[in-house]
């Protein structure tokens, strides 16, 4: 099996249990954990590929949707169709690169945090342009912007995966979400009828290592996006302040 193969059938295992040992991945991909060991010498080497190949994926998604063409061009109706095509893409990437997005070794990979640096500038560059076009609020840092469609999409994908929300909704509810918040004009009450159940996934869960989204390190210093950076945690192991973002 080719290296790449491996590594896709290790991602989609990481995705749903981000502590799989290299025997459960060996199996997941199908060969010996003799040839997994060829390939990636340690579990370590594993998540750096699966780091470098998530910067990849993030690199096309941003190319895929042109923002920089947009950015370029300062014209609206180029800037807001870039915005609908990068969160459609980001979502995918969401959903086939989660695992990284929370892996906090990566951190340690010059090559990813250099390669996540200048995707965020491009990325900041365009949001920067969407303010200025009035697509975007320009009265929110550019930093913030992307802090919170990163922080939308974790959510999208956590939703997605508990069963809160169909997959079919997800673009159109990351869209309404980040062009138009959450508040409504007029207060609304809910019929009781319309507010769900609660949501079979908990917090208990999340750092369990059942998930794919909420697994932090106790006593986690820095708080990445992970890589790409991208990050959660439960209320009680929270720092107040990101005091690093790889995305």
């Amino acid at each position: 099996m080719r290296r790449d193969s491996i590594a896709q059938a290790a991602l989609r295992l990481l995705n749903v249990d981000p502590s799989a040992p290299m025997a459960r991945i060996a199996a997941s991909a199908g060969v010996s954990r003799a040839t997994l060991h060829r390939h990636f010498a340690t579990r370590d080497d594993l998540i750096i590929h699966l780091g470098r190949m998530s910067i990849e994926s993030w690199r096309d998604a941003l190319d895929a949707a042109a923002i920089d063409e947009a950015t370029e061009s300062g014209d609206v109706d180029r800037i807001r169709t870039a915005v609908d095509d990068l969160f459609g893409h980001l979502l995918r990437d969401a959903e086939e690169y989660g695992f990284t997005w929370l892996e906090y070794s990566l951190l340690s990979d010059e090559e990813v945090v250099a390669g996540s640096e200048v995707l965020r500038a491009r990325e900041h560059a365009f949001y920067a342009a969407a303010q200025r076009t009035g697509v975007l609020r320009a009265d929110l840092p550019v930093a913030w912007i992307g802090h919170t469609i990163f922080g939308a999409l974790v959510g999208l994908r956590e939703a997605i995966r508990c069963g809160d929300i169909p997959v079919r909704d997800a673009a159109r509810l990351l869209r309404q979400t980040v062009l138009h918040g959450i508040t409504a004009s007029e207060a609304v009450s809910l019929p009781s009828s319309s507010v769900p159940a609660a949501s079979r996934c908990s917090w208990s869960n999340r750092v369990s290592g059942s998930t794919a989204i909420g697994r932090v390190p106790a006593r986690q210093t820095t708080w990445p996006k992970s890589v790409c950076g991208r990050s959660s945690a439960s209320p009680s192991d929270a720092p107040p302040l990101a005091s690093h973002d790889l995305r």
